[in-house]
């Protein structure tokens, strides 16, 4: 990097960029032993603004940081091929965001702690659509799940309230 400092760690890192007392502190590169790399915006030794995190296994996340952790608006994508793009808060999926699994299925919506919680809209890769609440990864409470019509199947709707990615019936109980 142009006008930094280049700096090998015991451990095996590696940091080519601005640093401040010492630490990396501006614009810089760091390079882990472990094959993973940071480049990006760095305070007081921990990312800090925007930079794209790559690991080894080629899963990357570009976005914001503070204090080290993912925070604010970003992209994750998996080495698989799956991908969140959205809010993120102290390194979790925390907001609204778009998550596409490797195999096609989206959900779009608001998440807390990496789970989907909220209103929110899956679509499976089948074509079958649930939108609705969720809390911690499942459905529950007011929601429309359409089932899409497999080969010999008729299409069908279940609408009303669920508890845990059940549908409850007029009784109060579990319908499955």
């Amino acid at each position: 990097m142009k006008g930094g400092v280049i700096r090998t760690y015991a451990n095996g890192d590696t940091y080519d960029g601005q640093m401040k007392d010492s630490k990396p502190h501006g614009q810089g590169k760091k390079t882990y032993a472990s094959g993973n790399t940071y480049e990006g915006e760095w305070k007081d030794s921990k990312r800090h603004g925007q930079g794209k995190f790559t690991h080894a296994d080629g899963t990357t996340y570009e976005g914001e940081y503070k204090d080290g952790k993912r925070h604010g608006q970003g992209k994750y994508t998996h080495a698989d091929g799956g991908t969140y793009e959205g809010a993120w808060q102290d390194g979790y999926q925390h907001g609204q965001g778009i998550y596409t699994s490797a195999g096609g299925t989206t959900y779009e919506g608001e998440f807390i702690h990496d789970e989907f919680h909220g209103y929110g809209k899956l679509i499976g890769i089948d074509g079958g659509v649930y939108t609705g609440n969720w809390v911690g990864g499942v459905r529950q409470g007011i929601g429309l799940q359409i089932h899409a019509g497999q080969p010999g199947q008729e299409a069908y709707v279940e609408n009303g309230e669920w508890n845990n990615d059940h549908l409850i019936d007029d009784h109060g109980e579990n319908e499955h």
